[in-house]
Protein backbone atom coordinates (compact mmCIF):
# COMPACT_ATOMS: atom_id res chain seq x y z
CA UNK A 1 0.00 0.00 0.00
CA UNK A 2 1.49 3.30 -1.04
CA UNK A 3 1.40 6.39 1.10
CA UNK A 4 -1.18 7.98 -1.23
CA UNK A 5 -3.62 5.12 -0.67
CA UNK A 6 -3.96 5.74 3.07
CA UNK A 7 -5.08 9.34 2.62
CA UNK A 8 -7.48 8.27 -0.17
CA UNK A 9 -8.95 5.55 2.07
CA UNK A 10 -9.32 8.02 4.95
CA UNK A 11 -11.04 10.43 2.57
CA UNK A 12 -13.40 7.74 1.24
CA UNK A 13 -14.39 6.62 4.75
CA UNK A 14 -14.94 10.23 5.80
CA UNK A 15 -17.03 11.02 2.72
CA UNK A 16 -19.08 7.84 3.12
CA UNK A 17 -19.95 8.72 6.72
CA UNK A 18 -20.78 12.30 5.74
CA UNK A 19 -22.91 11.31 2.77
CA UNK A 20 -24.87 8.76 4.78
CA UNK A 21 -25.66 11.32 7.46
CA UNK A 22 -26.38 14.15 5.01
CA UNK A 23 -28.73 11.99 2.95
CA UNK A 24 -30.68 10.78 5.99
CA UNK A 25 -30.81 13.86 8.18
CA UNK A 26 -29.84 16.77 5.86
CA UNK A 27 -27.24 17.82 8.42
CA UNK A 28 -23.62 17.00 9.26
CA UNK A 29 -22.29 16.64 12.80
CA UNK A 30 -19.04 18.20 13.96
CA UNK A 31 -17.28 15.19 15.52
CA UNK A 32 -16.49 13.61 12.12
CA UNK A 33 -14.78 16.80 10.98
CA UNK A 34 -12.64 16.93 14.09
CA UNK A 35 -11.67 13.25 14.04
CA UNK A 36 -10.87 12.95 10.34
CA UNK A 37 -9.39 16.44 10.15
CA UNK A 38 -6.93 15.68 12.96
CA UNK A 39 -6.16 12.18 11.65
CA UNK A 40 -5.61 13.46 8.14
CA UNK A 41 -3.53 16.41 9.24
CA UNK A 42 -1.24 14.28 11.38
CA UNK A 43 -0.88 11.60 8.68
CA UNK A 44 -0.28 13.99 5.80
CA UNK A 45 2.27 16.05 7.74
CA UNK A 46 4.19 12.99 8.98
CA UNK A 47 4.28 11.16 5.65
CA UNK A 48 4.77 14.36 3.63
CA UNK A 49 2.61 13.50 0.63
CA UNK A 50 1.05 16.94 0.21
CA UNK A 51 2.84 20.25 0.67
CA UNK A 52 1.68 22.59 3.41
CA UNK A 53 0.80 25.22 0.80
CA UNK A 54 -1.37 22.76 -1.10
CA UNK A 55 -3.08 21.66 2.12
CA UNK A 56 -3.75 25.25 3.12
CA UNK A 57 -5.10 26.15 -0.32
CA UNK A 58 -7.24 22.99 -0.38
CA UNK A 59 -8.68 23.84 3.01
CA UNK A 60 -9.14 27.38 1.72
CA UNK A 61 -11.70 26.10 -0.77
CA UNK A 62 -13.75 24.87 2.15
CA UNK A 63 -13.11 28.17 3.93
CA UNK A 64 -14.59 30.12 1.03
CA UNK A 65 -17.60 27.79 1.07
CA UNK A 66 -17.95 28.44 4.82
CA UNK A 67 -17.90 32.17 4.14
CA UNK A 68 -20.71 31.81 1.60
CA UNK A 69 -22.78 29.72 3.99
CA UNK A 70 -22.26 32.20 6.85
CA UNK A 71 -23.33 35.10 4.63
CA UNK A 72 -26.85 33.73 4.71
CA UNK A 73 -26.98 32.07 1.34
CA UNK A 74 -29.37 29.15 1.63
CA UNK A 75 -27.96 27.19 -1.29
CA UNK A 76 -24.91 26.01 0.63
CA UNK A 77 -24.72 24.45 4.07
CA UNK A 78 -22.01 25.02 6.64
CA UNK A 79 -21.33 21.28 6.85
CA UNK A 80 -20.48 21.22 3.15
CA UNK A 81 -17.81 23.85 3.73
CA UNK A 82 -16.32 21.91 6.65
CA UNK A 83 -16.38 18.75 4.53
CA UNK A 84 -14.25 20.47 1.90
CA UNK A 85 -11.90 21.81 4.56
CA UNK A 86 -11.19 18.23 5.66
CA UNK A 87 -10.86 16.86 2.12
CA UNK A 88 -8.54 19.78 1.31
CA UNK A 89 -6.32 18.83 4.25
CA UNK A 90 -6.27 15.20 3.13
CA UNK A 91 -5.84 15.65 -0.61
CA UNK A 92 -4.53 19.11 -1.40
CA UNK A 93 -5.88 21.80 -3.68
CA UNK A 94 -5.82 20.06 -7.08
CA UNK A 95 -7.74 16.99 -5.96
CA UNK A 96 -10.12 19.02 -3.79
CA UNK A 97 -10.94 21.36 -6.66
CA UNK A 98 -11.47 18.38 -8.96
CA UNK A 99 -13.85 16.81 -6.45
CA UNK A 100 -15.77 20.08 -6.10
CA UNK A 101 -16.18 20.49 -9.86
CA UNK A 102 -17.25 16.89 -10.43
CA UNK A 103 -19.67 16.98 -7.48
CA UNK A 104 -21.30 20.19 -8.70
CA UNK A 105 -21.62 18.72 -12.20
CA UNK A 106 -23.20 15.49 -10.89
CA UNK A 107 -25.58 17.28 -8.53
CA UNK A 108 -26.57 19.70 -11.31
CA UNK A 109 -27.47 16.84 -13.62
CA UNK A 110 -29.40 15.10 -10.83
CA UNK A 111 -31.36 18.24 -9.95
CA UNK A 112 -32.08 19.03 -13.60
CA UNK A 113 -33.44 15.55 -14.23
CA UNK A 114 -35.42 15.73 -10.97
CA UNK A 115 -36.98 19.03 -12.03
CA UNK A 116 -37.79 17.71 -15.51
CA UNK A 117 -39.49 14.68 -13.96
CA UNK A 118 -41.36 17.01 -11.56
CA UNK A 119 -39.73 15.36 -8.53
CA UNK A 120 -38.13 18.59 -7.29
CA UNK A 121 -39.08 22.27 -7.23
CA UNK A 122 -36.66 25.20 -7.48
CA UNK A 123 -36.80 25.73 -3.71
CA UNK A 124 -36.06 22.11 -2.68
CA UNK A 125 -32.79 21.24 -0.95
CA UNK A 126 -30.63 18.34 -2.10
CA UNK A 127 -27.80 16.86 0.00
CA UNK A 128 -24.38 17.60 -1.51
CA UNK A 129 -22.31 15.02 0.39
CA UNK A 130 -23.46 11.96 -1.63
CA UNK A 131 -22.35 13.74 -4.79
CA UNK A 132 -18.99 14.54 -3.21
CA UNK A 133 -18.53 10.83 -2.44
CA UNK A 134 -19.48 9.94 -6.02
CA UNK A 135 -17.08 12.61 -7.30
CA UNK A 136 -14.22 11.14 -5.26
CA UNK A 137 -14.95 7.67 -6.64
CA UNK A 138 -15.05 9.08 -10.19
CA UNK A 139 -11.78 10.96 -9.58
CA UNK A 140 -10.09 7.82 -8.27
CA UNK A 141 -11.35 5.86 -11.26
CA UNK A 142 -9.99 8.46 -13.70
CA UNK A 143 -6.51 8.55 -12.13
Amino acid sequence: MTKYCVSEILCLIFLYLCSREDYRYKTLSVHKFLIFGCLGLVYVLTVDIVSVQSMAAGAGIGGVMLLFSRCGLNWLGEGDGWMFVVTGLLLGIRQNLAILCIALFLSGIYCLVGMLLKKYQKTDCVALAPFVLAAEVVRLYLI
